[in-house]
């Protein structure tokens, strides 16, 4: 487990253009950190600096003490893929959420308020398909 965790000055430049300019943060064990944004702010490049996916132009970001390239971090990418033969329709996955445990069960009113969230996130219209089959725009509006 990460204890302590440090981006000093990080600037990032594409093209010419600064997506980070000046950051600096700390994380201490206890806390803490939320990356917010609107798309193209900069989040995922921040995150990609600090797994050593790409080299800032400038900064440093220190793990437990040590720069960033003498620590291994394991994550978990943006884009998923799931077996084509995964034998779970969309609506059954998207009712994975209502419960900390499974139930192989839903009420009445878990089942409306499964088709309302669909509906709302215009991804009723898949509901009956298997989660291997769909799309990477499906996928990502799912997720």
């Amino acid at each position: 487990m990460i204890k302590t965790f440090e981006v000093s000055h990080l600037q990032v430049h594409f093209n010419g253009e600064k997506i980070l300019n000046d950051l600096s943060f700390k994380v201490t064990p206890g806390t803490s950190l939320g990356i917010i944004g609107p798309n193209g702010a900069g989040k995922s490049t921040l995150l990609k600096v600090i797994l050593g996916l790409i080299k800032p132009n400038n900064g440093t970001v220190m793990i437990e003490h040590e720069h960033q390239q003498k620590v291994k971090i394991g994550y978990v990418p943006q884009s998923r893929t799931l077996d084509e033969e995964t034998p779970v329709q969309t609506k059954d996955f998207v009712a994975l959420g209502l419960h900390d445990t499974f139930r192989p069960w839903l009420s009445v009113h878990e089942r409306q308020l499964v088709r309302r969230v669909m509906e709302w996130t215009d991804t009723w219209r898949f509901a009956k398909k298997s989660i291997g089959k769909l799309s990477g725009g499906e996928n990502s509006g799912l997720f």
